[in-house]
């Protein structure tokens, strides 16, 4: 199934600007662009999962940038499929720390809730 902008506000809580900015800046990439009076957006349950996990890391005050170099990691691209993403941040290569843990799996079942649908269980 796939959701719309509308969907996603009502489903995740996240304003329309706000979204229209993550779709607009490439750090969130809609399942499915459909053109008609405009532009509109159709979002997978793995967009509803990035989108929830994006919208943590905002309420943590994480800055966009970082944001965005967490967004494009391979770690981040499965993280659905995890219990827990945590992410890390480096000084220098001998100086690696644990920045946050967020536990995806309590955001999956959240979305699984609210839309009815189940992940492809892994």
């Amino acid at each position: 199934m796939l959701y719309t902008s509308k969907d996603v506000t009502n489903l995740l809580g996240i304003g329309k600007n706000q979204l229209s900015y993550l779709v607009k800046t490439r750090i969130i990439t809609p399942h499915e662009k459909v053109r008609g009076r405009g532009k509109v957006h159709k979002f997978s349950l793995e967009n509803l999962f990035q989108l929830a996990v994006i919208k943590e890391l905002v309420k943590f005050g994480i800055e966009l940038s970082f944001i965005e170099e967490i967004v494009r990691s391979e770690q981040f691209c499965d993280s659905y499929k995890e219990e827990s993403l945590i992410i890390t941040r480096s000084e220098n290569e001998k100086n690696t720390k644990i920045f946050l843990v967020i536990n995806t799996r309590e955001i999956r079942q959240e979305i699984e809730e609210k839309t009815g649908e189940i992940f492809e269980r892994f």
